[in-house]
């Protein structure tokens, strides 16, 4: 049986409704919550949650595969534009987000703002070369990994936002340029 999050599944109005009402059960939950007091809340039987979920501590990190999963596909897409910028990039990034803005919100709600500097990561070598950074300049890109996770976060915390999409696309190009002009200082 499998058991984690796919599209497929998410797209069986059955399956999403009582992965909603998991997930607000979850959310309702104090620091430990146990399955038993989980399916209490939620309304579903024990058996519901392991067939979504293997545990509870595995409901985070289901999310978090599914929707990396579904950015690696898109990003290929969006990389494979030979006349693309870091604005084209950043806005895609946005829009995979709000498309997906219900995952994100439980991510970000989970407390995993790591989940952002992971999108980053899988196109760390397309973003150097864009940026035209030395491979060498790992802490450079951690900082500015940081800083987008950070304005991410920060979006989520007030509910990614649709009207305020231009700001934090502007926002991204801010700290890009910011990056780049401290390699430049750096390389001088």
């Amino acid at each position: 049986m499998k058991v984690g999050i796919t599209e497929k599944r998410l797209a069986n109005k059955r399956f999403r409704r009582s992965e909603e009402a998991i997930l607000r059960a979850f959310f309702d939950g104090d620091n430990y919550i146990s399955i038993d007091r989980m399916a209490a809340k939620a309304g579903v039987a024990r058996s519901t949650i392991y067939h979504h979920h293997r545990a509870v501590r595995e409901i985070l990190p289901d999310y978090e595969k599914y929707i990396l999963w579904q950015y690696r596909r898109m990003i290929k897409k969006v990389l494979q534009n030979e006349r693309l910028n870091m604005n084209m990039i950043c806005l895609k990034i946005l829009v995979f987000v709000l498309s997906n803005k219900w995952i994100f919100e439980i991510l970000v709600r989970g407390g995993d703002g790591r989940i952002f500097e992971r999108m980053l990561l899988e196109i760390r070598a397309d973003l150097e070369k864009m940026m035209r950074l030395p491979k060498n300049s790992g802490i450079l890109f951690a900082v500015y990994k940081s800083e987008i996770a950070r304005l991410m976060c920060e979006w989520g915390a007030r509910g990614f936002n649709e009207r305020e999409l231009e700001k934090v696309r502007t926002e991204m190009a801010y700290l890009t340029e910011t990056a780049r002009a401290r390699l430049k200082i750096l390389m001088d």
